[in-house]
C-alpha cells in the first residue's frame, strides 16, 4: 500500500476514534443530565406513587450505552424513588415511564411519538433539533462542545408537571411560560 495512502487511511480512522469519543463523552454528560433533571420535577401523585420507581425510558436506539447505566447505578435514589432505566421502540407503551428520552433516530415518529404522550404526567426529553419548539419538554443540545439545555414550560405545565425554578434559571431558552 502506498505510503500516502496508509496515511490518509490512518487519519481517517484517528479522526474517527475522536468523534466517537466525543461522542462517548456527549451522551455522558446527557445521562448525567436526564438524572438531574429527575431532581427538579415534581409529578403529580397519581403518577409517580410512593415508592415507586423512577422510570426513564429510552425510545428509539440507544445513543447512552453504558453511560446512562453506569449514571443510574451510582446513585440511583431521588427523593426516595429508585431510578431504573428502560429501552423501548418507537411504538412501545411509555406508560409506567416518568422520563422518557426520545432518540434522534426516532425523527420519523417524532410527531407521533409527542401526539401520544401529549397531556401524560411525563417529562420528555430528546436531542432532535427544534424538540422543545415542537412539543418536546426538554431539548438537549450541544453548542460550541458543551451541553445546553431549552425547555417547553407550557408543554410540562399541561402534563402537570411542575419543573422547579432553579432549573428553568439554567435553560438557555424558555419556551410557554405561563408562570
Amino acid at each position: 500500500m502506498p505510503r500516502r495512502v496508509a496515511l490518509a487511511i490512518a487519519m481517517l480512522l484517528a479522526a474517527i476514534t475522536a468523534r466517537a469519543q466525543i461522542a462517548a463523552g456527549e451522551y455522558q454528560i446527557k445521562a448525567a443530565f436526564l438524572h438531574h433533571f429527575a431532581k427538579f420535577i415534581d409529578w403529580p401523585p397519581d403518577a409517580l406513587p410512593a415508592g415507586a420507581p423512577v422510570v426513564i425510558g429510552l425510545i428509539g436506539n440507544d445513543p447512552f450505552g453504558r453511560a446512562i447505566d453506569d449514571v443510574i447505578n451510582n446513585d440511583s435514589v431521588v427523593d426516595g424513588h429508585r431510578l431504573v432505566v428502560r429501552r423501548l421502540r418507537w411504538n412501545d407503551a411509555a406508560a409506567n415511564c416518568q422520563i422518557v428520552f426520545i432518540s434522534s433516530s426516532e425523527i420519523d415518529h417524532l410527531d407521533n411519538i409527542l401526539d401520544s404522550l401529549r397531556g401524560r404526567s411525563m417529562l420528555t426529553v430528546g436531542d432532535v433539533d427544534r424538540f422543545a419548539q415542537r412539543g418536546g419538554m426538554i431539548e438537549l443540545r450541544t453548542v460550541a462542545n458543551r451541553v445546553r439545555f431549552d425547555i417547553n414550560s407550557g408543554v410540562a405545565d399541561a402534563a402537570h408537571l411542575k419543573i422547579s425554578s432553579k432549573l428553568l434559571q439554567l435553560a438557555q431558552t424558555v419556551y410557554g411560560r405561563t408562570r
